[in-house]
C-alpha cells in the first residue's frame, strides 16, 4: 500500500505523527485486505466546508471526509480539517495526535466499507477504530 500525504492551507503534521499514521493505516489495510494508493489530505475548515457542501450538500465544516475510488489502483482519499481536529481534541480531552490518528483510521474504515448510520454498524465501527488506533 502507498500512502500519499497532501497539504492544503494547513499546518504540516510533524514527521512522528505522519509515521504513526502510516503504521496504523498499513496495519488496517493488511487486516482489512485493502491494497492500492490512499491519499490523505490535511486542510482547514474553509476547504473542507467546500468539499462537504459539494459532495454531501452540507454547508459546514466537518472533521473528516472519505471517498472510495477503486479505479487505477486507488483505494480512495481522506480529507481532514486540522482546525476541527484541534477543536475536537480539546473538546474530548484528547491530544491533537490522537485525534488525527483517530480521524485517519475512521476515514480508512469508511473506505474499507464500514459505516455508522445504524446502531449495530456504529458499534462494529467503534470496535474497529479502537483496534487500529492502539
Amino acid at each position: 500500500m502507498k500512502i500519499f500525504i497532501n497539504l492544503i492551507d494547513a499546518s504540516r503534521p510533524g514527521e512522528e505523527l505522519i509515521e504513526d499514521i502510516k503504521k496504523k493505516v498499513l496495519k488496517l489495510s493488511k487486516e482489512e485486505k485493502l491494497d492500492g494508493k490512499l491519499g490523505i489530505t490535511f486542510t482547514d475548515d474553509i476547504n473542507i466546508k467546500k468539499y462537504n457542501k459539494k459532495y454531501r450538500k452540507l454547508n459546514k465544516a466537518t472533521d473528516v471526509l472519505s471517498f472510495s475510488n477503486d479505479e487505477y489502483g486507488l483505494l480512495g482519499d481522506i480529507i481532514i480539517s486540522v482546525e476541527t481536529a484541534m477543536r475536537n481534541a480539546k473538546k474530548y480531552g484528547a491530544t491533537f495526535k490522537d485525534e488525527i490518528v483517530r480521524l485517519v483510521v475512521h476515514g480508512s474504515l469508511h473506505i474499507a466499507g464500514y459505516d455508522h448510520i445504524k446502531a449495530g454498524d456504529r458499534i462494529i465501527m467503534r470496535k474497529k477504530e479502537g483496534k487500529y488506533i492502539l
